[in-house]
């Protein structure tokens, strides 16, 4: 049996090509991002006269962390870039806005936009002499809000 693919460009969630821009800026050099959550409070209220328990949403939404791992390419001026924003976060605490932006065939698809994210640690996966794969680091971003346009 064999398994036919669409050629419409309407297969949106795969994950194929996406660049991450910073201020106007494009860094292609990020291979992995995920992560993304919401979720809503809730609260109970117990009716007196019944003592019927209901649950209500508090209208405050958290969004999770967003994961994000890219290669080290100190020639890339992409690797440069991304590299100074995130030790301008980690050193004055400064949010910054970004935008992910999702390819498929070489078209712009979508947008993920990211709002008032940090970059409070990093995390290098680690030097193997058996490795043929290229060093990669692991951001964790706490963000305010994110939003699909």
């Amino acid at each position: 049996m064999s398994y036919l693919r669409s050629n419409k460009n309407d297969d949106v969630l795969v994950a194929n090509g996406f660049n991450i821009e910073i201020n106007g800026q494009l860094i292609t050099g990020v291979v992995n991002v995920g992560g993304f959550s919401r979720k809503s409070g809730t609260f109970e209220w117990v009716d007196g006269g019944t003592g019927i328990s209901e649950t209500f949403i508090d209208q405050k939404h958290n969004y999770g962390p967003i994961t994000m791992k890219y290669r080290v390419d100190p020639s890339k001026p992409d690797f440069v870039l991304l590299r100074n924003y995130v030790t301008l976060c980690m050193t004055t605490g400064v949010k910054i806005n970004f935008s992910i932006i999702k390819f498929h065939f070489q078209k712009e698809i979508f947008r993920i936009m990211v709002y008032k994210a940090l970059f409070p640690d990093e995390t290098i996966s680690g030097f193997d002499v058996n490795s043929s794969t290229p060093l990669e680091v692991d951001l964790n971003i706490p963000c305010s809000f994110w939003e699909i346009v």
